[in-house]
């Protein structure tokens, strides 16, 4: 409707209640309602005509889809960042949960003092063949 005479409370003739309008439309309240009325509009100061601007509907059916498309990415991007400002972690796949895991324990780890090599002949051979490189790997 194209000059605020519609009987139905909405318009496009300024920018407040075509915002509204929109916004309307975008909850999918009777939206049905504002698309046919909205191919109904002709000028300013003349009756509706039915039918009459057909495009319209795309403009509603476009609306619809990018409204729904913005909503539901906001509200996955506040969810995702609640998610992470908690902990961080529940987002991650098993691997990253395990390797962060890892470095965690990692870094908990204390240097070992060295082992001493024993001074006695026979305990120096024990030890020599325990330490050997084709016996560790």
């Amino acid at each position: 409707p194209a000059d605020g005479a519609s009987g139905f409370g909405w318009h496009f003739d300024n920018f407040g209640m075509a915002f509204q309008t929109l916004f309307e439309v975008s909850t999918f309240e009777q939206w049905s309602d504002y698309v046919y009325s909205g191919v109904d509009v002709t000028q300013i100061g003349q009756q509706p005509v039915a039918w009459s601007v057909t495009w319209n509907v795309l403009f509603f059916h476009l609306w619809v889809v990018m409204s729904c498309f913005f909503v539901l990415q906001l509200v996955i991007g506040v969810l995702i960042d609640a998610i992470n400002q908690k902990s961080g972690a529940a987002l991650y796949t098993d691997l990253q949960r395990n390797w962060l895991r890892m470095k965690l324990r990692m870094s908990r780890l204390k240097p070992l003092s060295p082992v001493p090599v024993p001074t006695s002949k026979w305990r120096l051979r024990v030890w020599r063949l325990a330490n050997d490189e084709r016996l560790v790997n």
